[in-house]
């Protein structure tokens, strides 16, 4: 790594020849009433520079030192001294690049070894031009892969003084130039200073440019790693410029490009709590993957690069079909109404011939696959890439898009430049997860710059058994943790605006499933051909899936709802249309039961929803003829039910959705409740067909345990969705004129005791999870992997496991949904949207069917095994903390329901300890009588009520 020029290393020659200290000096000067010396700079030195305003690059650090005077001798030939309080002349253009090496771009550098300018010509200042960075060097963890881009920015480069400031112009509102509501606006709202630097150079004599250290104008934490590191890893690094510097440079017409190598360290590691914390506090969590984790280093390559110099014709984006887009408040608009403003992001993509039906392209989309992709996968890779030609043509393009590949001795990074999509191949520990970065586009129009696909390595390790290495990334339900939907802590803010993507992270996992069922069956063998079709084929999919995001698309999860699931079954079918009508759902694997006839077990082409969602974006067309042909395209979604379009914010409940049943990720087919019950059977199939598995010689006994949790993460997969019927309402994003469909119609309540019926049967009962006691003292680990170093600790499961905590966990998720203030309002709710409350389902009878299945053995008589105590110990909880705490406004029924409830119960316990029973059993009633009798004594007043 090359030294830093802020860092003792370079300013020491400097301080080692200045014999009289500056200061004294002065000092001496101010006494004999002198002119204050002048003191000759080292060659490299520089003036002290001025003090500047603190940016948000600047904000978690001090601000650079400057460096140290050189010896105080002044030479013949020293310009006149300035005078008092005047700052010191700035050196001749050439004598601070002398020596240096040009090279020549939108902006242009000169290098001397490890020193870096920046020229800037007067006119490049005050014109706006773009302005992004990408990861280049991550952690193999926590999200922070190389390749991940960050949020594109429209800056301008100011000069204040002697001061060059970098500018995100606001592009948020907007209106028109030259009027009186363009300087309103201007006068409301900021721009922000991302960064700034001192200039040290005169104006070149000719071309009046001038030079700014590129080391000081990028060298703070532009990318914002500092909130993401703390976010990620609850520990407050500091960035540590002196051992930071920049890395590589490349300039051309199309951009200039600097990436950076990055610091960040901490003084000292927070020690352990002394005491448990409560559940859910965050603690600290060092990076597992660092030598040391007070240090790290991370890359950021930034892009400045020019707009188009002709915006691209915005597209107005439309609720019924799935876009990222460009937003913004539009004051220029105050007789809609409404000011805001949404525009499709899409790649600008023109015929040849306009006239021409299909056309190829003035300009192809590129892709360039990185050099670090393995030759092995490049196949899979590049046909997920192009099959999206295939939805081009129905736009009126031919060959829209053009795969390139990286050349082994290319002096270039992919990540450099705009205008391309960029592939890439990344390292990571444990199971691993294909991630796209979200594209960058031009806030003027939408139009999108650049993009990233990431695949990690662990895909290449699949067909040879790589997965028996790994534990399992299970579902918080069943881990705990947050580990298989967590959102990433570097990514959070993309996840809420729609454009963090897990699908691959958890197609991994639905991947990992299949391969053990499947290898369980006989079906193939590890590093068979078989095998490395059927990987190739799962790789195929993720990769139109993320390359659909780069495109521009949104996530549609409801893509795999307008296929029957005897359809799933007709290979015929698989091989035209695939198994879902987007590949941009979170499809599940097609997996047959046993016996059932085999079809494609992933999507493999693109869908008719994706077909229809780029020909709205891509598709030309006169600008007089643009609003009718467009809002044409987006109304066949009223005809065509495999247009159904459902995303993010639809379906997770932290952005507000979850209340559609239909609207899943990992689904397949029109009946959501037949495809879980056939999940359950895979699972139990999965785990007798391990029972029997005989173990080569040498092999470790984990993967019985891995299999059992595989299992049980199916399991926990159907917790939510099945949850969903009760209480759910079906959406619609009909806008006005488009069809006589309700936007929101609650489900049937038979349908509702149909989902209600399968989660007790299959989640409450002790004979779900029923295993052979010989077959449960084999769950062995990797006892390498509980080696006693900190990342072995962090990462290595427990030595026994635990059924009873495994199982509780998933049936713990089912009793806060169902039993929860969500449901009681959605019930509440959809009285009012039946045309007989009779139609409804009342709140009382969720609560009363879910008691007679918890208890039933109080109706039978029956002994109450472990499990069974569990589950029944975590209803009575809920039932008496629903009785002991005031009511919540919006779920006012919940403790009247739960009282009533609690009364039945009493009574039926009172009758089951009149019985001969065991003396566990009878400890575990008598405690629950107990317990229920004191929350029943409870009194109300004390409760607000």
């Amino acid at each position: 790594m090359l030294p830093s020029p802020l860092s003792p290393a370079a300013v020491a020659p400097a301080a080692k020849r200045a014999r009289t200290p500056a200061p004294i000096l002065l000092a001496l000067a101010a006494a004999l009433a002198l002119p204050p010396p002048v003191l000759a700079l080292a060659p490299d030195a520089q003036p002290a520079p001025l003090a500047a305003a603190p940016t948000l690059a600047d904000r978690s650090e001090p601000a650079p030192a400057a460096p140290a005077p050189a010896n105080a001798a002044t030479p013949a030939s020293a310009p006149t001294p300035p005078r008092p309080g005047e700052p010191p002349p700035l050196r001749p253009f050439a004598e601070v690049i002398r020596e240096a090496r040009e090279l020549k771009g939108f902006l242009t550098l000169w290098q001397r070894e490890e020193r870096t300018w920046l020229e800037v010509r007067p006119e490049r200042l005050e014109q706006p031009f773009f302005f992004g960075h990408s990861l280049a060097q991550g952690l193999g963890e926590r999200f922070f892969f190389p390749g991940l881009t960050g949020p594109e920015q429209v800056v301008i480069l100011r000069r204040v003084g002697n001061t060059l400031q970098l500018l995100a112009q606001n592009l948020h509102v907007r209106a028109p130039a030259g009027t009186p509501l363009a300087i309103a606006v201007r006068e409301s709202y900021s721009d922000s200073l991302l960064a700034s630097a001192p200039v040290v150079s005169a104006p070149h004599p000719e071309h009046r440019s001038f030079l700014v250290d590129a080391t000081v104008l990028f060298g703070g934490d532009l990318a914002g790693a500092l909130s993401h590191l703390e976010a990620a890893f609850r520990l407050s690094y500091g960035l540590d410029r002196a051992n930071s510097a920049i890395e590589r440079v490349r300039a051309t017409d199309e951009g200039t490009f600097i990436t950076v190598r990055q610091h960040f360290s901490l003084a000292k590691l927070p020690p352990p709590p002394l005491t448990a914390p409560p559940p859910g506090t965050p603690l600290p969590s060092p990076p597992r993957t660092l030598p040391d984790a007070r240090s790290l280093f991370l890359a950021f390559t930034y892009t400045l690069a020019p707009l188009p110099a002709e915006p691209k014709r915005p597209r107005p984006a439309d609720q019924r079909i799935g876009h990222f887009t460009t937003s913004y408040w539009d004051f220029a608009r105050p007789e809609q109404g409404d000011l805001r403003t949404h525009y499709v992001e899409r790649w600008r993509l023109e015929k040849k011939d306009p006239q021409a039906e299909l056309s190829e392209p003035k300009e192809p989309i590129v892709v360039w696959l990185d050099r670090n992709i393995p030759e092995e996968v490049r196949a899979p890779v590049r046909a997920g890439i192009l099959e999206w030609n295939k939805a081009f043509e129905r736009a009126g393009f031919r060959n829209a898009i053009e795969v390139r590949q990286q050349p082994a001795d290319a002096d270039w990074s992919t990540l450099e430049g705009t205008r391309h999509i960029a592939v890439r191949w990344f390292a990571m520990q444990g199971p691993g997860a294909v991630a796209v970065g979200p594209s960058q586009a031009d806030p003027r129009s939408g139009e999108i710059l650049r993009a990233a696909i990431l695949i990690p390595q662990n895909w290449l390790r699949f067909a040879s058994g790589f997965l028996r290495e790994q534990e399992p990334r299970l579902p918080p339900a069943v881990s705990g943790t947050e580990a298989f939907h967590a959102t990433p802590a570097a990514s959070l803010e993309q996840m809420l605006a729609g454009r963090q993507c897990s699908y691959a992270s958890q197609a991994f996992e639905q991947t990992a499933f299949a391969f053990e069922l499947l290898l369980a069956r006989g079906e193939f063998a590890p590093g068979s051909e078989q095998a490395r079709r059927f990987v190739a084929g799962a790789l195929k999919d993720v990769t139109m899936h993320e390359m659909g995001h780069a495109l521009g698309l949104r996530h549609n999860f409801l893509g795999s709802a307008g296929v029957r699931l005897e359809q799933l079954r007709d290979a015929a079918f698989t091989a035209r249309r695939g198994i879902s009508n987007s590949v941009m759902d979170y499809n599940a694997l097609n997996i047959p039961l046993a016996g059932e006839p085999v079809a494609d077990y992933n999507q493999t082409t693109i869908g008719h929803y994706d077909a229809w969602a780029i020909e709205y974006a891509y598709r030309q067309f006169l600008p007089e003829q643009e609003a009718a042909e467009l809002e044409r395209i987006a109304a066949r979604s009223a005809l065509d039910p495999d247009l159904a379009y459902a995303t993010d914010e639809d379906a997770v409940p932290a952005l507000g959705g979850g209340l559609d049943p239909r609207i899943n990720q990992f689904d397949l087919g029109h009946d959501p409740l037949a495809f879980y019950q056939r999940n359950f059977k895979l699972a139990r199939e999965l785990w007798q067909r391990t029972r029997v598995r005989e173990l080569p010689a040498g092999d470790s006994f984990a993967l019985y345990r891995r299999n059992v949790q595989r299992g049980l993460g199916w399991f926990a997969g159907a917790v939510l969705p099945l949850s969903r019927f009760v209480g759910g309402v079906y959406t619609s994003r009909r806008v006005a004129g488009g069809g006589q469909e309700p936007l929101f119609v609650p489900v049937a309540a038979d349908r509702q005791r149909q989902a209600l019926a399968v989660l007790t049967r299959e989640l409450f009962s002790s004979d779900s999870f029923r295993f052979d006691p010989a077959f449960m003292r084999m769950l062995g680990v990797e006892h390498l992997e509980r080696e006693p170093t900190r990342a072995a600790r962090a990462a290595a499961p427990p030595l026994a496991f635990s059924l009873p905590e495994s199982v509780l966990a998933i049936q713990r998720s089912v009793l806060d949904q169902l039993l929860g203030e969500g449901v009681a309002v959605r019930l509440a709710a959809a009285e009012s949207k039946v045309d007989d409350r009779r139609q409804a389902l009342p709140l009382a009878e969720v609560h009363g069917r879910l008691a007679d299945s918890v208890w039933s053995e109080l109706a039978t008589g029956a002994e109450i095994d472990s499990l069974r105590r569990n589950l029944q110990r975590e209803h009575l909880r809920r039932v008496t903390s629903a009785l002991v705490r005031a009511p919540s406004p919006v779920a006012a029924d919940l403790r009247a329901v739960n009282r009533q409830v609690a009364l039945r119960l009493q009574a039926d316990l009172r009758r089951a300890l009149e019985r001969r029973l065991s003396s566990t059993t009878r400890a575990h009633l008598a405690e629950s009588a107990a317990v229920l009798a004191e929350a029943l004594r409870a009194p109300l007043v004390k409760q607000g009520v």
